[in-house]
């Protein structure tokens, strides 16, 4: 998998990491980081 950013000069993102991972849980899921070996890590 690649990842691909596309950026407008002068703009920064200011979202963090925890922000998307309380959406997921406030949404009824739960957040899971995979590794390179396609390993589940289960975030809180």
């Amino acid at each position: 998998m690649l990842e691909e950013n596309v950026v407008r000069a002068g703009v920064t993102n200011c979202t963090t990491e925890e922000e998307p991972r309380r959406i997921i849980r406030d949404s009824g899921f739960k957040s899971v980081q995979m590794g390179t070996l396609y390993r589940t890590y289960f975030l809180n």
